[in-house]
């Protein structure tokens, strides 16, 4: 008799047990199914074998303000993340360009959410890292193309120093010296983040855990190098399947004054130097750092793939160009830009193109 007792609570017991686990697990599989949901918003949409790049106008491209070149237009569209002190200035002027010239919405305004967009494929080059960019792209039906642009983390560094770091010394930029330099860049609360602000900018989704270089790096369409400007533009053009190298000429927003050259002795100042190379101190940019080698490694194979005499003799064109933009347009024309200061020359950049014909 207590036997078959033991055996009914013994069997009672299992049963709850059980029906505990199921529970749980179902807990536990709902919970990762948010979190996959999640992951998976935050993502932009992945561009599938068949969705071309390039195809017909569509009535909204032919139709608006700024009329595509040809009948074919670009089909997918075009979201920069803008990393501070990287050339972004420069390059949202290069993704304007390419917008107006074939058929993106949002040239000539800020595009900074899906309820911005009035038609697609659109143009997102706005200040914003790729996390929050995205969350905010979440209803767009067409392909989205990711690029930015990385630079030298130590090199940012001392870039965005002399542009953000004299505010607060109430200095200008042209006196600051070495001494000064190096005090920014050892001051204490900067140690956790400096190292990491550009990989921070770029990081979305699940590229945050393990291996997130190569998330990283699967996750955008084109990720150029700031130090290699005129190679990483050409080899746009390339990845974008561009019909000319008028399509990414620029011109720079910060042009040379006092105070870069300030800047730059700055840079080759010996204890500068010193410091750059000092293992501590490089320690503290290792993720940049890790971002940048591999984004170069990227463009060189990009360069190999298209074929390196051929892209030499381009970038030689596309570089003669770009002086003949420096020549005929900075400073000596009407300064018309697409939106405030990016993509300015932009008439004038397309008369030297025509010149070129």
């Amino acid at each position: 008799m207590k036997s078959s007792i033991v055996a009914g609570a013994v069997a009672s017991i299992l049963a709850i047990a059980l029906c505990l686990f199921t529970l749980l697990m179902q807990s536990v599989l709902s919970h990762s199914n948010i979190k996959a949901k999640e992951a998976a918003e935050a993502r932009p949409r992945r561009v599938e074998a068949k969705a071309a790049l390039w195809g017909p106008c569509s009535d909204e491209q032919r139709q608006a303000k700024w009329r595509p070149l040809g009948p074919q237009c670009l089909r997918q569209s075009l979201m920069y993340i803008k990393i501070p002190k990287t050339g972004s200035s420069t390059v949202m002027g290069v993704m304007r360009r390419i917008a107006a010239r074939h058929g993106l919405d949002g040239v000539d305004r800020q595009v900074k959410s899906s309820k911005d967009v009035q038609w697609e494929p659109f143009c997102a080059a706005d200040h914003e890292k790729a996390a929050m960019k995205l969350k905010r792209f979440r209803l767009h039906t067409l392909p989205l193309m990711l690029i930015t642009f990385v630079r030298d983390p130590i090199q940012r560094a001392i870039s965005g120093y002399f542009y953000f770091g004299h505010q607060g010394l109430q200095r200008t930029p042209a006196s600051m010296t070495a001494e000064d330099t190096i005090e920014y860049l050892k001051t204490t609360n900067l140690k956790k983040s400096i190292g990491r602000i550009e990989t921070s900018y770029i990081m979305y989704g699940n590229n945050s855990k393990l291996h997130f270089l190569d998330a990283i790096l699967a996750g955008y369409r084109f990720i150029g190098v700031t130090e290699r400007m005129d190679e990483s533009m050409v080899a746009l053009k390339h990845m974008l399947n561009l019909p000319s190298l008028c399509d990414v000429l620029y011109t720079s927003r910060k042009n040379s004054s006092s105070t870069k050259n300030s800047h730059e002795s700055v840079k080759q100042n010996p204890k500068i130097q010193a410091l750059r190379q000092s293992d501590s101190f490089r320690s503290m940019f290792q993720p940049d750092l890790l971002l940048h080698a591999a984004a170069n490694k990227t463009l060189d194979r990009l360069i190999a793939k298209i074929g390196k005499a051929s892209f030499e003799a381009e970038l030689s064109d596309f570089r003669r160009m770009l002086e003949e933009v420096t020549v005929r347009c900075t400073g000596k024309h009407d300064r018309h830009c697409y939106w405030n200061d990016e993509g300015c020359y932009y008439d004038c950049m397309d008369q030297v193109c025509s010149s070129q014909r």
